[in-house]
């Protein structure tokens, strides 16, 4: 048994790890306890695991929202969709979110994130994530939309944070939720306009 960083999740995951906690905090950072049952005959799955946990759960605080970003994040290769009215909100200036989107780009010439924001103003151009973006204009691209949208956060099609003011809701495994996010994405995304101005930096 082990007190592990969310962001190494996959990395104990992939050594028969299973997480047994929800996330809390250590020395400042997300943990989750993981365990590896040695002896078990029978593997009943992994907790957190794309495709493989059909719960939901509740990010009901800031910590909780980052901990279990992190675990999606550390499980994602493809794709980070991103539609948002507040590009302020706290998982967005998660330093893994841009450390990671830059790791895969390195590494997956097909990889892409997509940002579709409800507000926009040119000073949100000195955000991370838009400054990010900026200068990664061949992995990720910005749209506004002026249609009511839901605030959702996609990775790899298999994960989905559902955020509101209340409390996060997360899913690892759950298609019909899924499906039903990427098709209202898919429906404002062609509608949606390219923000010229965040082809720039904001001086």
């Amino acid at each position: 048994k082990l007190s592990a960083q969310c962001h190494a999740y996959q990395f104990y995951k992939q050594s028969e790890f299973n997480a047994c906690s929800t996330p809390y905090l250590d020395a400042g950072i997300p943990h989750i306890d993981m365990e590896c049952r040695v002896f078990s005959q029978k593997s009943e799955g992994f907790q957190y695991g794309f495709k493989q946990d059909k719960n939901l759960y509740h990010a009901k605080n800031e910590l909780e929202n980052n901990g279990y970003f992190e675990i999606m994040l550390s499980q994602c290769r493809h794709s980070i969709i991103i539609c948002t009215n507040d590009i302020n909100h706290s998982v967005f200036k998660n330093e893994l979110l841009l450390s990671q989107i830059t790791k895969l780009a390195k590494k997956n010439r097909q990889f892409k994130v997509c940002i579709l924001l409800g507000q926009y103003h040119p000073t949100n151009n000195d955000h991370p994530l838009l400054r990010l973006a900026i200068r990664l204009p061949s992995f990720c691209e910005i749209k506004l939309t002026k249609e009511a949208l839901e605030e959702v956060v996609i990775l790899d099609k298999q994960g989905l944070l559902e955020l509101n003011e209340q409390h996060t809701r997360v899913r690892f495994s759950d298609a019909a939720k899924i499906n039903q996010a990427l098709n209202q994405y898919n429906h404002l995304w062609l509608r949606a306009q390219p923000i010229v101005s965040a082809r720039r930096l904001s001086l």
